[in-house]
């Protein structure tokens, strides 16, 4: 990973799109910066959990009453797909256990220590 960082470091130096500079900086200022890693992943969990409820109020909606928001569903159905294909590629590749519920603790487990060591300012974890 640091060579990769300092690959990076290097091509940021030629970049002179602004769009492309701020997501180079911002990758560099992720791995360096364990605070900020911490917030950005924070960020990240709270908009997936404000997702993932108004996916489930959509489908309460169409299922008990009927209703359903063509534009809103289409958006917001992309998004499950999006969720969806994430959790089982993640469980593919770090499945350590037999059982679903065994596998999906320990990638919990897995997560919360990372988000506890960035609140430490300890950015190792990002670097596996």
């Amino acid at each position: 990973m640091s060579a990769f960082l300092g690959d990076l470091r290097w091509v940021r130096a030629f970049v002179v799109d602004p769009w492309l500079c701020e997501k180079v900086d911002r990758t560099l200022r992720f791995y360096a910066d364990a605070s900020f890693a911490e917030a950005e992943l924070s960020a990240l969990r709270a908009e997936a959990k404000g997702e993932l409820v108004v996916i489930y109020q959509l489908r309460n909606q169409f299922v008990h009453q009927g209703r359903r928001d063509d534009q809103l569903l289409s958006y917001y159905a992309k998004r499950a797909v999006f969720y969806a294909r994430q959790l089982v590629w993640h469980l593919l590749q770090v499945t350590r256990k037999s059982d679903f519920r065994s596998t999906l603790l320990a990638v919990m487990h897995d997560l919360n220590a990372l988000m506890d060591d960035l609140k430490r300012g300890v950015s190792d974890g990002l670097m596996r």
